[in-house]
């Protein structure tokens, strides 16, 4: 987790709180996928591996290849992340929103460029996440952890 707390403008008094498992999950899963819906409602579900925890409520998925998905956010910002090591998971819901300047995508240019010097970040997508559900198999499967 990197520290841009500072640049995010939403008050931290009425929002969720992350459990430990839940942000231990963000920080170790290699791979996110991100979903979201076009303007006909048809879903799209994309891999991600640059993705970093903000803080306890926002996460950061870095787009150097997701044309369909930015515009499907920029017509409806409601999306679903869904993370997993072993045979645990969480999906996380919420608003997305797209930054293409600004602290926050300079970080995520920096984040990219030290590892791969030859990708080019387009944006960064923000998610605001609202709703965490446990995406592993038993009795609380799909089970609403938050609310």
């Amino acid at each position: 987790m990197f520290n841009l707390l500072h640049y995010l403008t939403s008050t931290e008094s009425d929002m969720l709180q992350l459990t430990q498992d839940m942000k231990d999950m963000l920080n170790q899963a290699q791979i996110w996928i991100l979903a979201t819906v076009d303007q006909g409602g048809i879903p799209n579900a994309v891999a991600i591996n640059w993705c970093e925890r903000i803080d306890d409520r926002t996460v950061m998925l870095i787009d150097n290849c997701m044309k369909k998905t930015t515009e499907n956010i920029r017509h409806n910002p409601n999306v679903a992340i869904t993370v997993w090591l072993g045979n645990k998971g969480y999906q996380f819901k919420g608003k997305a929103r797209i930054e293409n300047k600004g602290p926050i995508f300079d970080e995520a240019v920096h984040i990219v460029k030290a590892a791969k010097p030859m990708l080019k970040p387009k944006n960064v997508v923000i998610v605001e996440i609202d709703n965490v559900y446990f995406n592993t198999n038993g009795e609380q499967s799909s089970a609403l952890l938050t609310d």
